[in-house]
């Protein structure tokens, strides 16, 4: 199992938290990925701060699967502490990447979740694809810290 390392779509750079006291922002980390992705790898994007409130995540992905019945499936979660939640956002199962697209927090627990510390937002890939097609996946969680 791989671990890909995402950096924030602005900077290339892999950041700390941030705090913003006052409305709703986003961070956002792309990751790279080659024809070596496979069940079970994982893909880290950016860091929640302590204190925020997550107001939504999303997972787009480049069509990485060109089977002609693509197989590539992933969930969306969080560490914490050390600790993986899996599916903390978005279940398994989400075949967005198989095709290219976008999909969005499905974990009715997720909307306005807080963590006492910084936790790091993670895709975990759960069937690998049919036939593995390089590109981007990007991960993306908003918050704030006055819902």
């Amino acid at each position: 199992m791989a671990v890909w390392q995402g950096v924030n779509i602005n900077t290339g750079a892999t950041e700390l938290p941030k705090y913003n006291a006052e409305g709703v922002f986003e961070e956002i980390y792309i990751a790279a990925l080659t024809t070596a992705l496979a069940n079970g790898d994982t893909i880290v994007g950016p860091v929640v701060q302590a204190g925020n409130f997550v107001t939504s995540a999303k997972a787009a992905a480049d069509a990485l699967d060109s089977a002609v019945s693509g197989l590539l499936a992933f969930e969306v979660g969080y560490i914490n502490n050390g600790t993986l939640t899996a599916a903390g956002f978005i279940t398994t199962g989400q075949t967005v990447a198989r095709a290219g697209g976008i999909v969005s927090a499905n974990v009715a627990a997720s909307y306005g979740q807080v963590f006492t510390n910084p936790v790091t937002v993670v895709a975990v890939i759960t069937a690998a694809a049919g036939t593995a097609v390089a590109g981007n996946f990007r991960l993306g969680v908003s918050m704030t810290a006055s819902p």
